[in-house]
C-alpha cells in the first residue's frame, strides 16, 4: 500500500540494505549502500579525535533496522553504545540513560546512545551528550523537537550541535518540506489565537507524499536556523578528512 510504500522510500534514504530482499548480498559492511552511514562515521570518528573520551553523541533513528546497522558501524570501529528504542521496558529507559550520563562524568563508558526519536522522547535527560545527529527524520517535526530537546534542556551546561544527515533527490527532501510547511501553520495559527487541538492538526495533518511539491526551503531552514561557529567547522573539516581517507582507500 501507500504507506508500505512511503516507509520503504525512506528507508532508501538511509541505506540500500534495509530495502533489498534476504538473501541478495552476505555482504555484511554497514557501510555498503549507505552515504549516511558513511558521512556518519566520519562524523563521529572526528568528535571522537577532537574531543576524546569526555565527549558523548545520541544518534536518532526511525527504524530498528536503521539502529542495527548503526550498532554494527559502531562494533566494527570499537566504539562502545547503548541502545533505547521501543522495545526497551519502560522500566529499563531511564537505567540506560542513566548509564549514559555516569560514564561521561568519569570520561569513560558508552560513547553512542543510539535511540528512536519515539522512544527517546519527552521525560529523557540526555545532557551528556552536546551532539545528536537525526540521522532520519519523522513527519511530525514535534517528534523531532522531542528528540532533540533531551540534549538541549536546562541542566545542559555547554553548547549543542545538532546534525541531521540528508539524502540528495530522497524522500528524506520531501519530508523536510512537510515539517516547513506544518511548522508555518502552526506559526500562522498561532498559541493565543487557536486552539491547541487547531496546533495539533497543523502538525499531525497532511503525512506524505504532497511534500514533495512543498513551499519554501527543501531542507527546512528557516529564519531561526543556527549556523555552525569556528569550533564546527574544525569538526567538520576533521570529518571531511576522514571520508577522503575513506574515499581513497576504497572503504
Amino acid at each position: 500500500g501507500k504507506l508500505s510504500s512511503l516507509t520503504k522510500l525512506r528507508q532508501a534514504s538511509t541505506s540500500a540494505l534495509l530495502v533489498q530482499d534476504a538473501g541478495d548480498d552476505d555482504d555484511d559492511d554497514p557501510l555498503r549502500g549507505s552515504g549516511k552511514l558513511v558521512v556518519l562515521r566520519g562524523l563521529l570518528g572526528a568528535i571522537r579525535r577532537t574531543g576524546g573520551r569526555k565527549e558523548r553523541v545520541v544518534v536518532v533513528c526511525s527504524f530498528r533496522e536503521t539502529i542495527q546497522l548503526v550498532g554494527e558501524l559502531a562494533e566494527r570501529e570499537g566504539w562502545d553504545w547503548l541502545l533505547l528504542d521501543g522495545a526497551t521496558q519502560q522500566g529499563m529507559r531511564q537505567a540506560v540513560v542513566d548509564a549514559f550520563e555516569r560514564g561521561a562524568k568519569v570520561d569513560s563508558g558508552p560513547f553512542l546512545l543510539v535511540t528512536t526519536a519515539r522512544a527517546g522522547g519527552m521525560g529523557l535527560n540526555m545532557t551528556a551528550a552536546r551532539y545528536l545527529v537525526l540521522l532520519e527524520r519523522d513527519w511530525n517535526p514535534a517528534i523531532d523537537d522531542q528528540a532533540m530537546a533531551r540534549v538541549y534542556r536546562m541542566g545542559q551546561q555547554r553548547d549543542v550541535t545538532i546534525f541531521t544527515l540528508v539524502t540528495a533527490r530522497s524522500l528524506d527532501q520531501a519530508i523536510l518540506s512537510v515539517q516547513a510547511r506544518k511548522r508555518r501553520e502552526v506559526s500562522r495559527i498561532g498559541f493565543t489565537r487557536g486552539s491547541t487541538d487547531a496546533i495539533d492538526a497543523a502538525l499531525l495533518g497532511g503525512e506524505g507524499e504532497e511534500g514533495a511539491a512543498g513551499e519554501g526551503d527543501a531542507y527546512g531552514r528557516d529564519a531561526k536556523a543556527g549556523y555552525i561557529d569556528v569550533e564546527q567547522d574544525a569538526l567538520l573539516r576533521a570529518m571531511l578528512a576522514q571520508l577522503r581517507k575513506d574515499w581513497q582507500e576504497g572503504t
